[in-house]
């Protein structure tokens, strides 16, 4: 089993968008996948709980844990991959979220005040890899509109963040795409979509966390 954390304790930068369709990727290659729902606002839970009832499509598990208790739960649980959808803010359950995945995902939107937000779950990498060293940490810039200063700034600060936090930057870039919504409307991933340059694009960045994770 491998567990996936999508962690930022900054709210709006895209998690349970990544972890749901996340886990719609591994359920069409044929995994069993368990979301972890961390978040009060259950968006995961309730994406999954929708298509559930759509028998035709995929399905994966999703149970809702709102207490720092994964390093327990996990041993619960039978699946080829399970994803937490992290929690916001700075707490405990994030802390434990982030001990007991074996990849670490950051994402946050190409802006500085977003930058700023994200450098204390940047910092709590420095205390995991004590406990984790095996982990591993990467910064995925996600929501982007490509061809804006904002874009080019936090591309500049990629160099930064990996020499201040040692954290590497995916090189799949997920871009702003009204389709993401209509999808996710609809109980479907944007590989389930019919938007081929959004579906190329995630899938890229899905063939890069599978090659991580070997």
């Amino acid at each position: 089993m491998k567990v996936i954390g999508i962690i930022n304790q900054k709210g709006g930068v895209g998690k349970s968008m990544i972890a749901v369709n996340l886990a719609v990727a591994y359920a069409i290659a044929g995994k069993t996948v368990v979301i972890i729902d961390t978040d009060k606002q259950a968006t995961s839970s309730l994406f999954r709980d929708i298509r559930h009832d759509r028998e035709e499509l995929p399905q994966f598990s999703a149970m809702k844990i709102n207490a720092p208790s994964l390093h327990k739960d996990l041993k619960t649980i039978a699946a080829d991959i399970v994803i937490i959808d992290g929690a916001k803010e700075n707490t405990d359950l994030q802390r434990n979220s982030m001990r007991v995945s074996d990849l670490i995902i950051i994402p946050f939107q190409p802006s500085a005040s977003d930058l700023w937000s994200t450098e204390d779950t940047f910092k709590n990498t420095l205390e995991l890899r004590q406990f984790r060293p095996d982990a591993k940490v990467y910064a995925a810039l996600n929501l982007c509109s490509s061809g804006t200063k904002t874009m080019e700034e936090a591309l500049s600060l990629q160099t930064d963040i990996a020499r201040d936090y040692d954290i590497p930057f995916l090189k799949s870039i997920l871009y702003r795409r009204e389709s993401y919504k209509r999808a996710f409307g609809e109980a479907r991933g944007i590989l389930e979509s019919t938007d081929a340059r959004a579906k190329t694009e995630f899938k890229a960045f899905f063939a890069e966390i599978q090659k991580i994770l070997k």
